[in-house]
């Protein structure tokens, strides 16, 4: 094995990764959901966590930890059911949130209101093209009415 052997296969595994992480997803989406919220900082945070959690499976997939785990007895078994509860736990609170959406019990916050996406969208420097239209019409004189004829 040459010296640059290594550093080819994890230029390799760093190329793959950037791939798979530039593929749009439900956490990119959520992500981006979170930016137009009005929040960067913790748009920002979100995607160097997801970058860092990129990382380190590619980090443990080069270490070799599937054969680490099938070595030991049982850390596949104590490692996955952890895991599997905490899927059971976010798919119930989807559901939940689904079912509270559908029903109409959410709180008055959680509740887009066109007035709410309006200043939202007017603290991002965007502007619907009705209000556009609304504040050119506003701005202009009114026009002279010719005088009735007799």
């Amino acid at each position: 094995m040459t010296k640059s052997e290594p550093m080819s296969a994890l230029a390799a595994v760093f190329g793959l990764g950037l791939l798979v992480a530039a593929q749009i997803g439900p956490v990119s989406l959520l992500i981006v959901r979170s930016v137009l919220r009005g929040s960067l900082r913790i748009g920002l945070a979100m995607a160097a966590a997801v970058a860092l959690a990129g990382l380190l499976y590619a980090s443990l997939g080069l270490a070799g930890a599937a054969r680490l785990i099938d070595a030991a007895d049982g850390a596949r078994r104590a490692l996955g059911l952890p895991g599997a509860a905490v899927l059971v736990l976010l798919g119930a609170r989807t559901i939940w949130s689904g079912f509270r959406a559908r029903l109409g019990l959410e709180t008055a916050g959680e509740v887009a209101t066109p007035r709410r996406v309006r200043d939202r969208a007017r603290r991002h420097g965007l502007q619907p093209a009705h209000d556009r239209a609304l504040d050119d019409r506003l701005s202009r004189p009114p026009r002279q009415q010719p005088p009735p004829a007799r």
